[in-house]
């Protein structure tokens, strides 16, 4: 399995940090590079149809509490259906399905994270550990560690996604609305649906338009999907 994150930090209008990520992943048995291509091509096709300068796009973790509102420690079915009359305010006949978490374990690449943009000195050695230490406290100690005494940490996560399905067509396809990943499954599970919850305010049709089908620029020769990611 190979796993695809982009991640966003950014202030927000009172000085906050705000932290959000894209995450793409592929389970098929074939070689890495083919997983690698699989999940590039995927987020590419999210970069094409999100508005990435709103932070309801991004997947974000859910706040430990929030005001007159208690932390969610599970999603029910009810859950489920107040997020389907949220979706279907702006794409009515769609369905949202949550699947049982899939199981994984994580070993960080040896050549570590990629960073783009003007801004890549300030992460510092080692960004991909404090990015994991985003969802699971603890994780960038344990994992810097063991490539200290060069070994490998093999830790246990799970990935919950909420999927969003329009009608049967050949020019759709499901969307991805949310998607949460954490080292205890159903932690998984509420991070998708809050992640969901957040995106489900700014779905559109196009969102579920098969990215074969989306329209490159007239000027262009290259397929949309190889076009999709942003200039570094």
């Amino acid at each position: 399995m190979t796993l695809l994150i982009f991640a966003e930090t950014r202030k927000d209008s009172d000085g906050k940090d705000e932290f959000g990520f894209l995450l793409t992943q592929a389970r098929s048995g074939g070689k890495k590079r083919d997983r690698e291509r699989d999940c590039t091509r995927e987020m590419a096709a999210l970069v094409d149809v999100l508005p990435l300068d709103d932070m309801k796009a991004w997947s974000t973790l859910p706040p430990v509490e929030s005001p007159g509102k208690a932390a969610l420690k599970d999603v029910s079915a009810d859950d489920i259906e107040r997020l389907q009359l949220l979706v279907r305010v702006r794409c009515p006949k769609t369905t949202i399905e949550l699947p049982e978490p899939g199981l994984f374990v994580l070993v960080p690449p040896s050549n570590g994270s990629m960073q783009w943009g003007p801004h890549e000195r300030t992460h510092g050695a080692d960004a991909e550990f404090q990015l994991l230490e985003r969802f699971e406290p603890g994780a960038a100690a344990l994992h810097k560690e063991a490539r200290r005494v060069s070994g490998i940490a093999h830790q246990q996560w799970f990935i919950a996604t909420v999927w969003a399905k329009p009608e049967a067509s050949e020019d759709t396809r499901p969307f991805m609305l949310g998607v949460g990943m954490a080292t205890d499954k159903d932690a998984a599970k509420v991070r998708a649906y809050h992640a969901a919850e957040q995106r489900a305010q700014i779905l559109t049709e196009a969102m579920f338009v098969r990215p074969a089908l989306l329209k490159a620029p007239s000027d262009s020769t290259q397929p949309a999907a190889l076009m999709a990611l942003p200039a570094p």
